[in-house]
């Protein structure tokens, strides 16, 4: 449990054990207030529900704001005992694993989106300026003004990508963010102004914020891309690859890729994406 919870630190983990799921320690703690559920055991914080239930009471926590990770069983009873018999490596109880990840901007079943309105996912970047990431006024801030943007729609896997000049009065960006009214905003920690960050959370529907250690290389981000377009050839139409020229664009696509990678979206959403460029703000 702890192994694969040290990996998932930032999220409620629903553990498969048997027929049901079950929550442990903080996780349990949360899930009884948001969702009710009864507690099931005094030796330690532990509640559960019935494997049908899981959307339903996924859907709720994520609701609430949190991130949920699935773990799942990933080998029967009788192979975790043919795997002791034989001496094989592994763990002494059934193997599981984290199988899916549920967050606000990334959803795509039927069961937790909960209506017909897109949910977006927006990866936002801030092009390096003379000013030091993280000032806390506009006055401040010299650099970091314009912006990139990779906004997705993971159940209807559209994706919009470009870039866009903004003032002091980040008036751009308001409007960007007023007309989307997007679900999550990922960003680089050591990116993304603390204004920026403030002005998010300040936001009338505010959007579930992801921050990432740190952005993509520029490097790295072409080389992401190039492997995109070797496994998918003529899947960028010609006005995404000339955006992706500029490499805050392409830093910001990069980015939101590998986030989609981290709640094991990818293989679900880019092999079937639909590219556009993102209309100006």
């Amino acid at each position: 449990y702890w192994k694969l919870k040290s990996k998932h630190f930032d999220k409620i983990a629903l553990f498969k054990v048997g027929k049901f799921y079950e929550l442990f320690y903080y996780d349990a703690f949360i899930s009884q207030r948001e969702c009710g559920l009864k507690w099931m055991s005094v030796a330690k914080p532990h509640v559960g529900f019935p494997e049908m239930a899981k959307h339903n009471y996924a859907k709720m926590l994520v609701d609430a704001g949190y991130k949920v990770v699935v773990v799942e069983q990933v080998e029967r009873v009788a192979e975790q005992q043919q795997r002791k018999d034989q001496g094989q490596d592994g763990p002494k109880c059934v193997e599981r694993d984290a199988c899916e990840v549920y967050t606000k901007g990334t959803l795509v079943d039927p069961e937790l989106l909960g209506g017909a309105g897109a949910r977006y996912m927006v990866y936002l970047h801030f092009e390096e300026g003379p000013a030091q990431h993280g000032a806390a006024n506009a006055s401040e801030v010299r650099g970091g003004l314009n912006f990139s943007v990779c906004l997705m729609d993971c159940a209807t896997s559209q994706i919009q990508v470009g870039n866009i000049k903004d003032g002091l009065d980040r008036n751009a960006l308001r409007t960007l963010l007023a007309q989307v009214q997007p679900s999550e905003v990922v960003y680089s920690l050591t990116n993304m102004p603390a204004e920026v960050v403030m002005l998010v959370k300040r936001l009338p529907c505010r959007p579930q914020l992801s921050p990432l250690k740190a952005a993509a290389s520029t490097l790295a981000a072409k080389d992401m891309l190039n492997r995109y377009r070797k496994q998918h050839p003529d899947k960028l139409p010609p006005a995404v690859e000339e955006a992706l020229k500029a490499d805050d664009t392409l830093v910001a696509t990069a980015g939101a890729m590998d986030y989609l990678d981290a709640v094991m979206l990818s293989k679900r959403v880019l092999p079937f994406a639909t590219w556009d460029v993102l209309s100006s703000f």
